[in-house]
C-alpha cells in the first residue's frame, strides 16, 4: 500500500540541533533504546530525534544503527493515519528558567497552520537533563498520513530543514522564550504516536490512464487503424470506457475518468483493445494518495499492455557466413556444416546452424528471442571431415537493434578474395665455408637447415652437394601464389641463426616473391647465398 509521504520539521526557534553519532556509545544505546520501544503495544509507537553532543554523550548519545533506522518511521500495515500524541524533551540544564512557550502544528512547511497548542511553562530541575519533560498534545491534533522523518539541522543559527529542501509536508514548531538554548544546540526528542481511524470522506478524483500500445503493433496485434483501446475496472462496472490517442506520440492511449473515492481506496482496472482482448497479466492496482485526494487529480503513469516494455521484445538477428573462398581453398565441401556460436549460447550446440539452401556458398539463418541493445559476441564454426574448425579471427560483436536490420555478413575469417596457389617447388643453397673456417660450423656433427613461412619456421634439413662438401641444398614444395611473398633464414644446428637484415635492409628475414614465370613454371631455383 502506498503512502505519501510526510516530513515533520523538528524547528526550534534561534536553534540548531547537533547529530554527529558516536560509534564509541552504539551497544549501550540500542540496548537502552530498543527496551523502551518494547513497551508500546500494537497501536502506539516512538520516532526517536536524539542528536549526540559532549552534554549527554554518556547515556543519551544515540548509535548510528539507531539514529538511522528511528528517524524515518514507516507506517506498520493497516496504519493509514496517524496522531502525534505526546512529545517528550531531555533539556540541558543551560535552559533552566527559559519558557516553553508553545507548540504548533503547521502544513505545507510553516505556510498554513492548523494547530497550536500553549505551554509557557517555566523549566525547572525536575524537567531537564536526566529527566525526561513530556508535553501531552490534546485531541484536536490533526491527523497526519505516511512516512514521517525528523529533518536534518543545518549550520548554526540556521533552522531544521527537511532531506529534500524542496518538499513541503507537516512542521512541528517549538517556540520558546529565551536564546540559552542557541547555547545548547542539544534537545533529544521522542514523538509518541498513535494510530488513527480516522477516514476521509470520498469526494470526486480526476484519474487518468496511460497505456502503451506500440509492442502490439509491432507484433501485427494491434491495428491502429481500425482497432480501438479501452480501459475498465471497479469504477465503471468493468464497461469499457474508450481511450484517445495521443498526438504527441500516436503509440499512447489515454482516458480521464471522474472516480468517487478516498485516500488509500484501492482502484482496479485493466486495458483491452477491440474486438475484447484483454491483459492477462492479472487485475491491475492503483491505492489513491493523500496528495490525490487533496488535489483530485491522480495522473497514472503510462505503462505497457500486458506491462510488456521494449526492453522485452523479442527481435531476429540474421547470420550470414561466406563459404566460397574457403570451398575454392579445398577446406571446406557441401555436405559440411557452418555454425554461430556465442555468449548466447554458451560458445557451444549444434542448434545455431546456418543453412545454404540456394546453393550460393552463403550459410544463413534467423534466431529470434534477442533483446533491444544486446551486445553479442560469436564466432563463425564448420565441422569439416567430422572435425569443428573453429575462425582464427578475433571475436565478432553485433549490438541488437530494435529498428534496424539485424543482418551479420561476413566471410570465414574475413577472407574475401581467393587467391589460387599451386605446388611450387624451390632450391634453396647456402655455403658454409667461412662459418667452417672459422671454427663455428663442424659439418661432421653440425646440420644445416631453411626455415620460414613456408613451414611454420620449422626444420627443412640441406644436405650437401657431391660436388662441394661447404655448399648445403634442399629441394623443398612450397604452396604459394603469385606475387606472395617467402620469408625465410639459414640456420645451423645447435642454435645459431643468421644475422638480420640479409635481404634488404627493410626486412630481418631473407625473402623472395614468386614471380608469374615461377608460378607458371612450377620451379624456382634461388642463388647461393
Amino acid at each position: 500500500m502506498k503512502k505519501l509521504p510526510l516530513v515533520f520539521f523538528l524547528l526550534t526557534v534561534f536553534t540548531t540541533l547537533s547529530i554527529s553519532l558516536s560509534a564509541s556509545t552504539q551497544a549501550n544505546a540500542l540496548s537502552e533504546y530498543s527496551s523502551v520501544q518494547s513497551l508500546f503495544d500494537d497501536e502506539t509507537d516512538t520516532l526517536y530525534y536524539l542528536p549526540d553532543s559532549a552534554k549527554f554523550i554518556d547515556k543519551y548519545a544515540i548509535a548510528g544503527e539507531i539514529y538511522f533506522k528511528h528517524t524515518r518511521f514507516s507506517p506498520k500495515e493497516g496504519w493509514d493515519y496517524y496522531k502525534v500524541k505526546e512529545i517528550q524533551f531531555l533539556f540541558s540544564s543551560m535552559v533552566l528558567g527559559d519558557t516553553l512557550k508553545q507548540i504548533s502544528f503547521y502544513k505545507d512547511t510553516l505556510t498554513n497552520l492548523v494547530y497550536s497548542q500553549h505551554v509557557n511553562v517555566v523549566l525547572d530541575s525536575s524537567m531537564v537533563y536526566p529527566h525526561w519533560y513530556s508535553v501531552p498534545l490534546s485531541n484536536e491534533f490533526p491527523t497526519v498520513v505516511g512516512i514521517i522523518e525528523v529533518p536534518l539541522p543545518m549550520s548554526l543559527f540556521s533552522l531544521c530543514v527537511p532531506t529534500n529542501a524542496t518538499s513541503s509536508g507537516n512542521t512541528i514548531a517549538i517556540e520558546e522564550a529565551s536564546q540559552h538554548w542557541v547555547k545548547t544546540g542539544d534537545m533529544p526528542i521522542k514523538l509518541v504516536i498513535e494510530k488513527s481511524d480516522f477516514t476521509p470522506p470520498a469526494k470526486t478524483i480526476q484519474v487518468t490512464f496511460s497505456v502503451n500500445m506500440e509492442l502490439e503493433k509491432l507484433t501485427g496485434n494491434f491495428h491502429p487503424g481500425t482497432d480501438t483501446v479501452s480501459v475498465g475496472g471497479n469504477f465503471n462496472a468493468w464497461e469499457k470506457s474508450t481511450m484517445t490517442v495521443l498526438q504527441s506520440n500516436p503509440d499512447f492511449y489515454s482516458k480521464t475518468v471522474s472516480v468517487t473515492a478516498s485516500a488509500q481506496d484501492t482502484i482496479r482496472f485493466n486495458f483491452c483493445f477491440s474486438p475484447d482482448i484483454w491483459e492477462v497479466v492479472g487485475v491491475r492496482e492503483y491505492v489513491i494518495t493523500q496528495a490525490n485526494y487533496d488535489s483530485g487529480v491522480a495522473l497514472l503513469d503510462t505503462i505497457g499492455f500486458n506491462s510488456v516494455s521494449l526492453a522485452d521484445f523479442p527481435i531476429k538477428v540474421e547470420f550470414k557466413c561466406n563459404m566460397s573462398v574457403l570451398m575454392k581453398k579445398g577446406k571446406f565441401v557441401r555436405g559440411d556444416k557452418v555454425f554461430v556460436r556465442g555468449d548466447f549460447n554458451g560458445w557451444s550446440g549444434i542448434d545455431y546452424e546456418l543453412k545454404d539452401v540456394d546453393g550460393d556458398s552463403i550459410y544463413s539463418r534467423s534466431f529470434p528471442n534477442f533483446k533491444r541493445d544486446q551486445a553479442i559476441i560469436f564466432k563463425f564454426t564448420n565441422n569439416h571431415n567430422g572435425n569443428d574448425v573453429w575462425e582464427i579471427t578475433g571475436n565478432r560483436t553485433l549490438t541488437v537493434s530494435l529498428w534496424g536490420l539485424n543482418t551479420y555478413t561476413a566471410y570465414w575469417e574475413d577472407d574475401s578474395v581467393f587467391v589460387p596457389t599451386k605446388t611450387i617447388q624451390v632450391t634453396f643453397s647456402v655455403t658454409m665455408e667461412l662459418p667452417r673456417l672459422a671454427g663455428l660450423f663442424h659439418p661432421l656433427t653440425d646440420s644445416v637447415s631453411v626455415r620460414g613461412s613456408f613451414n611454420g619456421w620449422g626444420e627443412t634439413v640441406m644436405k650437401p652437394i657431391s660436388t662441394n662438401s661447404d655448399t648445403f641444398r634442399v629441394v623443398t614444395p612450397i604452396i604459394a601464389s603469385v606475387d606472395e611473398q617467402i620469408d625465410f633464414k639459414f640456420f645451423y644446428s645447435p642454435g645459431t641463426w643468421e644475422d638480420n637484415n640479409l635481404t634488404d635492409n627493410g626486412h630481418q628475414n631473407r625473402y623472395f616473391i614468386v614471380s608469374q614465370s615461377n608460378y607458371d613454371s612450377g620451379f624456382i631455383a634461388l642463388n647461393t647465398f
